[in-house]
């Protein structure tokens, strides 16, 4: 009893630590989509620390709380996609692909991380993109829209790997002491 309790406390703190990085991201409109990934690295973090089933909850407690609380509504889809992402390299991660891909995990995980991000990602280019990019949108644009977005998921996913296996590796064991 004194363990989940100790969970859910974690987790309330994280979600009130998110809010603050996600407030911020509207705040100082130059930093935005660091902000929003920072505030999403705390997905990961809830998932690596309570597991799959209360970081799930805390994704969806997380984006309804943004949604609520924030005046940016059009940050909120943004932080739900990363967020999105995440819980689903962490579930991958959490249910050990590897064991049943074996040397082939590694493609095997770029291709899921691929196929999730661009199943959010390319709606919102071709269907809607004017909420990526202001002004006239033609084909040429359109391709570098997209590929622009691939950079991006390999530098947001490159950044994540660091934040987890580095700095949470060290700060998470002086939060748990």
């Amino acid at each position: 009893m004194l363990l989940k309790a100790r969970k859910i406390a974690f987790l309330g703190l994280l979600m009130a630590f998110q809010g603050i990085l996600f407030f911020a991201g509207s705040i100082i409109e130059v930093n935005t989509l660091f902000f929003l990934a920072a505030a999403s690295f705390c997905v990961g973090i809830a998932v690596r620390e309570t597991g799959i089933w209360h970081g799930a909850g805390f994704l969806i407690g997380a984006v309804l709380m943004n949604f609520i609380i924030m005046p940016q509504k059009l940050y909120c889809f943004t932080m739900a996609g990363f967020g999105v992402y995440i819980f689903m390299v962490e579930y991958l991660q959490a249910k050990k692909v590897s064991k049943y891909f074996g040397k082939w995990n590694r493609y095997v995980t770029i291709l899921a991380k691929l196929l999730v991000f661009n199943s959010m990602y390319l709606p919102t280019v071709v269907l809607a993109p004017q909420l990526v990019f202001e002004g006239q949108v033609n084909r040429n644009i359109l391709v570098l829209m997209i590929v622009g977005g691939q950079a991006a998921l390999f530098v947001f996913d490159k950044a994540y790997e660091v934040f987890m296996n580095k700095h949470w590796a060290r700060l998470g064991n002086k939060i748990r002491k």
